[in-house]
This record gives C-alpha cells, structure tokens and sequence, in this order.
C-alpha cells in the first residue's frame, strides 16, 4: 500500500441492517506549514470486534494517486468498505412523489434542522475518492483551518451503485462521530446528481446523529438532500467554507489578542507590584517596627487620658446645664405661680379656664396651689380699666 496506509473495514448493508465491525484508519498527518505528509498510520479500534466472517467481507484499496489527492492540513482518514449491492435510479416522475412523501414525514421541518459548529476538529467527507469536488473541499480546509481533521468516506456519487454507497457511507461516518459531515459533489446534469434525490440517500442524512452539510452541483442545482439536510451549500467549496465558519486566521486574530491583553495586564501588574515592593522596603528601612509600637502606645495613653479629661468636663458642663433647667422649668411651672398666690378658676359645667367675667358661671371651681374649692356666684362686676 503507497504511504503505509492500511484497510479501513466498513459496515456490512444499509438502513436498519448497518452494522460496525473492527475497522484500522490509515490516518495521513500534514505538516501545517509545510502541508507535506509525514506518512504516520494509527489504528483506530472500535469499541466493539466483530467476527472474522464480517471482517473477510470488507477490503479496502488505495494508489498512490489517491493519496496524494488526500493531502491537506490536520489529519484525514480514509475508510474503506464494499460498496453494498442494490441501488437504480428512479425515473424524473418520481421526485415530487418522493419530495412529497419525505415532507410529510417531517424530513424537511426547519425545527429538526441543527447548528453547524462553528470550530470542528473533525469533519467527516462523503463524496468521491477522486473528484475535483475533493480536491476543491481539502483545498480549502487547509487554506481556512488546516488544523482540522478530515475522514473521507469515499463513495460513488451518481449510477445505480451510488444511493446505497452514499447511505452506508453516512452510516460509517456517524459511527466515528465527526463534529460535522460533508456530502457533496461537483455539478452535472439532472440525471448525474439524481442519487441525491434517492429516498434512502434522503433518509440517511435525515436520520443522522452529526450535523450535515450538502454542497451537491452548482448554485442552480437542487435535490432533495439539499432539503433533509441541517445547511445547503451551493457549491462543494462552499460547503467547506459554511463548515469552517472560524478560520485560522480567526484563531490567530483571536491568540493575538489575547496575547496582547496578556502581556498587557501581566507587564502592568508586575509595575503594580514592584511599585508596591518599593514602597514597602522603604517602609521597612526607615520605620523601625519596635519604635513605632512605642510610639503608638504612648499615643494611646495620651488619647485615654484626654479622653477621660474631656469625658470628666463633658459630665459637669452637662450637669450645669441640666440644673438650670430644672430651675428654668421650676419658674415656669404652674404649681409654682399658684403658690404665690394665684388661682386658676374653671367652670364646674365643662371645665372652661375662666380669665374673663363674662366667662363666669353660677358653680365654678377654683384651683390653688394645695387643692381646689367650688364658689357660686352672687354677682359679676367687671374691673374698670
């Protein structure tokens, strides 16, 4: 095998009869700079073994002018398997009768559809092995992300071997969990591009666990995998640039960034602190801390004892106060005007001060400074003035 690459085994059927078996990745990884293949294998175990008899009716193929058309940045692995039997085109009748009955299934609702990841690490390419339209996809994946890694699960991609081909391709790619999958190829006629309307092909991408982007002709073709799918794309190249959505020079826009804000904060917390470092050895050189527990103890000796001076005086200033008003309030007090002899005179009927005499009437009381007296009168005579 050219490049030390190996078998890659895939699923035996399609649909509901999919099933994985033990499978070994020839993995190519490029230099990012220098995008030259180092030729490094590594094998892939699945999580589970099937037995011999499966595993004898999968081969796989490679040429080295197949894996020259692989290379491109980060790592693609390339999966091999039979192409399953069946398959046949449909007659043009068919596809509105095929569009209709998927619709009405739900495969198109745009509530099912899901997001692209905008930063795949791993995308997964359904699509001829030796097409321009991979050529183009790898192109650009290295241009826009080369770290990325790309498993190509190669399929025919129009006659009657191409429906089943590209659903157990779908299939393979689902089981080795990519982030996204491609399934793309380049224009042609109506009858060229007509496996992308196939039913099965329609439910395959349908069905998918991972995200599926379709770049299937050119911007004025469409098939109905366009509609099952999560992204339309009008072209192969198209749908690898809607599967990097952040390129590498994004990612190192972003680095930039933050490694100027890094160094940045970084540069200026060091000042801060160096800053901060000095101040406190000149502290330390200048102020002797036995000196200054000295003088802060004699400074809290000297503020108890103002404060008791202050607290002391406080005490008799307050004191002074508060006697001259009790004797302010002693002479302004009722009692005490009614001991120097007068009297305060209310009406016995509804308790009226009485301070006029036409205010007077007949049962009156009269308030003194030890009691109080009832009085009836006789007689009103006003004062003269």
């Amino acid at each position: 095998m050219a490049g030390g690459e190996r078998v890659a085994s895939g699923c035996v059927g399609a649909g509901r009869n999919f099933e994985p078996v033990a499978s070994r990745v020839g993995t190519c990884v490029l230099h990012p700079q220098r995008c030259q293949r180092l030729a490094q294998v590594r094998d892939v175990e699945d999580e589970r073994r099937a037995n011999e008899s499966h595993s004898a009716r999968w081969h796989g193929s490679g040429s080295t002018r197949q894996n020259r058309s692989l290379r491109t940045a980060g790592t693609i692995s390339t999966l091999r398997g039979s192409d399953p039997p069946g398959g046949g085109g449909r007659a043009v009748s068919r596809v509105y009768a095929t569009q209709g009955a998927t619709r009405s299934r739900g495969l198109f609702d745009p509530e099912r559809k899901r997001p692209i990841p905008e930063l795949p690490r791993k995308i997964g390419i359904v699509t001829s092995a030796t097409g321009a339209a991979l050529r183009d996809m790898l192109n650009t994946l290295r241009r826009r992300l080369p770290l990325v890694e790309v498993i190509l699960a190669p399929s025919p991609v129009q006659g009657t071997d191409a429906p089943p081909a590209l659903v157990n391709a779908i299939q393979l790619l689902n089981y080795q969990l990519p982030d996204l999958i491609i399934i793309a190829r380049g224009g042609g006629s109506i009858e060229d591009l007509w496996a992308f309307n196939d039913e099965r092909v329609v439910r395959a991408v349908a069905a998918s666990d991972v995200p599926i982007i379709c770049g299937v002709g050119h911007e004025t073709d469409f098939t109905l995998c366009d509609f099952a799918a999560d992204l339309r794309a009008p072209t192969p190249t198209a749908a690898a640039e809607l599967a990097t959505q952040i390129t590498i020079d994004d990612l190192h826009s972003l680095l930039s960034a933050f490694h100027s804000r890094l160094v940045t904060s970084t540069l200026s917390l060091v000042s801060s602190k160096q800053s901060y470092l000095s101040s406190l050895t000149s502290e330390l050189r200048y102020l002797s801390p036995a000196r200054l527990i000295r003088s802060e103890s004699q400074r809290v000796d000297e503020l108890s004892r103002r404060a008791a001076s202050a607290a002391l005086n406080r005490i008799i200033l307050e004191k002074k106060h508060l006697e001259g008003t009790e004797k302010r309030l002693e002479a302004l007090s009722p009692l005490a005007v009614l001991a120097r002899g007068y009297a305060v005179v209310t009406r016995k009927n509804d308790g009226g001060v009485v301070s006029r005499v036409a205010q007077a009437s007949d049962a009156m009381k009269v308030r003194v400074s030890d009691g109080e007296f009832e009085v009836r009168t006789s007689k009103q005579s006003p004062v003269s003035q």
